[in-house]
């Protein structure tokens, strides 16, 4: 069984759980935000693609897939001369 010390009243408690068993505090609330923190960042890189709603007519939204098969390509394009000039580097 791990045990850690609680931030907050410095008691030990049973380490596998997220509430203090004697304060009730958060365990381990840093690492909590830190790692919330770093979701965000990765959720918010995302590629910018058009956005297709259901509601569309469906000769837009057929426009709108041919607009975004060209998106994909161009972030492909993108990705590969990034890749293919980090890889001539050194």
């Amino acid at each position: 069984m791990k045990e850690v010390k609680c931030e907050h009243c410095k008691e030990w408690t049973d380490g596998n759980l997220k509430i203090c068993q004697h304060c009730g505090g958060i365990l381990n609330e840093k690492y909590l935000v830190e790692k919330e923190e770093q979701e965000k960042v990765e959720t918010g890189m995302k590629f910018p693609l058009i956005e297709i709603d259901e509601n569309d007519p469906i000769l837009l939204k057929m426009g709108k897939y041919v607009v975004r098969a060209g998106q994909v390509v161009f972030f492909a394009i993108v990705t590969a001369v990034a890749y293919l000039a980090a890889g001539t580097v050194g």
